[in-house]
């Protein structure tokens, strides 16, 4: 892996003279030179890492979201298998609530005699015995 500061620190030198630089080296024919020289190579090989690398976190973060949203339906579909279940919520004398789908039953009229309804007639949930 190439070192990103070292690179863009000699990308960004102006120097002509390398002497004492902690990027630079001697070379017995040349003199003092910079570990970069080839720096135009060096920062497109960079550049080129830096690309393949991108395209594969692009990759797996969309798989990964895929994988996420296919899990997320499946809970969605399995909890919609579950068996809806609950507590008629007394409302007063006469009334009763669904804690599920909010709906009311009234015990008098059509609704006689439903008092111990065992379950809610809009959502179907299945509701706990009560005494």
């Amino acid at each position: 892996m190439t070192d990103y500061t070292k690179l863009v620190k000699a990308l960004r030198c102006k120097r002509d003279d390398c002497e004492g630089c902690d990027l630079a080296f001697f070379d017995k024919d040349e003199g003092w030179m910079c570990r970069y020289a080839a720096k135009d190579d060096d920062a497109a090989d960079a550049i080129e890492e830096l690309q393949k690398t991108l395209k594969a976190v692009q990759k797996n973060s969309e798989i990964n979201f895929r994988m996420w949203e296919e899990a997320q339906a499946e809970v969605e579909r399995l909890q919609a298998q579950l068996p809806k279940r609950g507590k008629w919520i007394r409302i007063d004398k006469h009334t009763i609530q669904c804690p599920l789908c909010h709906r009311y039953l009234d015990l008098r009229g059509v609704n006689a005699g439903r008092g111990n309804a065992n379950h809610c007639p809009n959502c179907g949930a299945k509701m706990e015995v009560q005494e």
